[in-house]
């Protein structure tokens, strides 16, 4: 979680800054809502809009896997996901992608969870 320090600190700078507007971005479970829209309230004079973004259900999951992976089978794809835990992962497009693009590299198999992980990072991070 976000430290009051922290958000003090954030609020300070926003402050000083005096920006017509301010966005924000953090995972939900660092936001602490009751106690960071009380500090923007007094300090900015203005209460936050909180946005949370939805997981991709099954069927958008299907529609962008289908569209990066054309040739391959979305079917094939999640069971084998699934298989390995980590299916509860896809609701999140840019996860979908990066475990898309290892298990493409693998021809669509998968040995373990670390392999599939270690495949993506070396498929989504450019050589030096």
């Amino acid at each position: 979680m976000i430290s009051t320090a922290s958000s003090v600190s954030l609020i300070g700078i926003i402050t000083d800054a005096r920006p017509k507007q301010v966005i924000v971005a953090s995972r939900s479970s660092e936001w602490d809502p009751n106690r960071n829209k009380l500090l923007m309230l007094d300090f900015l004079g203005s209460e936050p809009l909180i946005v949370r973004l939805q997981a991709f259900d099954e069927s958008e999951q299907q529609q962008l896997f289908d569209h990066l992976h054309p040739a391959e089978s979305s079917r094939d794809f999640k069971n084998t996901v699934t298989e390995f835990g980590i299916h509860a992962l896809l609701g999140n497009p840019q996860m979908l992608r990066i475990i898309a693009l290892a298990l493409a590299a693998n021809d669509g198999v998968l040995h373990s969870r670390g392999q599939l992980f270690s495949d993506a990072f070396t498929k989504n991070v450019p050589r030096a």
